[in-house]
């Protein structure tokens, strides 16, 4: 099978490049996001199990929100967004009506807690556009990398003085390429014939090698920015290049902290879960992907010896908490019983 893509993409300039530059991001940042949940119903449609796991939490993200209803007997669900329709708006400024609007461009008009149930990607009902503030950069530290990478490559340009010398030089890195020495009997053979003509080859650097020093910059850059991004998401990178100076408590405000978001997320699919079972009378539950379960492990068995009260110490004010009086108390008892 002939490979179509690469060639499209090496006659492309750099400018063209750049929008599918940030959608190859947008795609694998999106793709890892959206593996945060995992869903599990007992719904036997095929279109509708092929949507849950395709396009719900693409939806989520992008949309802030989606809502789910009833068409006939089939279970739909599709962006919306809130009209005064059905109800009028409460002292909160909301309404319970909504408009939907599912992938196949179809419009519907339901009320929340009469036959529709809206599920908020996070209590704000909010996008992630957030993410694509940081495509965008990725985008130009890739830009910067080619741009260094091709001014750091050697890219001598040698001058010669007329086209015979030209010539000869030309045949010699031919040669060289091919890993074929080239052999004269003496150098006069070179300029012989040049008819006088000074045959001094001068060589102009069209680049500088010494930028590539700069590389290592760009590509910690790099892996700041997807560090960031994905320790926004609960998957933190920092306890990966822990130092020395850190310890386990550190790490573990650090994987809490990033576990703020998700577990956001996490509370408004699990309300809007429980209230799609209950409406429409099936099972529909959520649970945290594999790699964020794996985050939660990680957060939880933190050194509990070091940092939390051990099993072996006793509350002897009865208080609930284990201070230095109970500590001296407990030494004191240990002495009496060796007397």
């Amino acid at each position: 099978m002939i490979n179509l893509v690469t060639p499209i993409w090496s006659n492309l300039r750099m400018k063209d490049k750049r929008p599918i530059r940030e959608k190859c991001y947008s795609d694998t940042i999106l793709q890892s996001i959206t593996s945060m949940f995992i869903y599990t119903h007992n719904v036997k449609d095929t279109i509708f199990n092929r949507a849950i796991e395709m396009r719900l939490e693409e939806m989520l993200r992008l949309y802030g929100k989606v809502a789910f209803f009833k068409d006939g007997e089939d279970l739909k669900f599709g962006k919306c967004h809130f009209v005064n329709g059905k109800s009028e708006l409460d002292w909160s400024g909301a309404s319970n009506g909504v408009i939907i609007t599912t992938l196949d461009g179809k419009i519907f008009e339901r009320e929340i807690g009469a036959d529709c149930v809206v599920m908020y990607n996070n209590n704000l009902g909010k996008s992630e556009l957030n993410i694509f503030r940081y495509v965008e950069q990725l985008a130009e530290v890739d830009i910067s990398q080619i741009d260094l990478l091709i001014n750091a490559r050697s890219h001598p340009i040698i001058v010669a003085p007329n086209d015979k010398m030209a010539e000869i030089i030309k045949n010699a890195i031919n040669s060289s390429k091919d890993g074929i020495p080239i052999t004269v009997g003496n150098c006069s053979k070179l300029t012989n014939g040049m008819q006088g003509v000074d045959a001094s080859v001068e060589v102009v650097s069209a680049t500088d090698p010494k930028t590539a020093e700069l590389f290592q910059y760009y590509s910690h850059y790099h892996l700041d920015l997807t560090g960031r991004l994905y320790g926004l998401y609960g998957l933190s990178t920092f306890n990966t290049g822990k130092m020395a100076q850190t310890n386990d408590l550190e790490v573990s405000g650090t994987l809490a902290s990033s576990m703020v978001i998700p577990m956001n997320n996490y509370r408004c699919r699990l309300l809007a879960c429980e209230e799609i079972s209950r409406m429409f009378d099936i099972e529909f539950s959520v649970e945290f992907g594999d790699c964020w379960k794996n985050q939660l492990s990680m957060l939880q068995g933190i050194d509990k010896e070091e940092y939390n009260i051990e099993e072996d110490q006793q509350d002897e004010n009865g208080d609930g908490i284990v201070n230095d009086d109970d500590k001296n108390a407990e030494g004191v008892k240990d002495d009496s019983d060796n007397e």
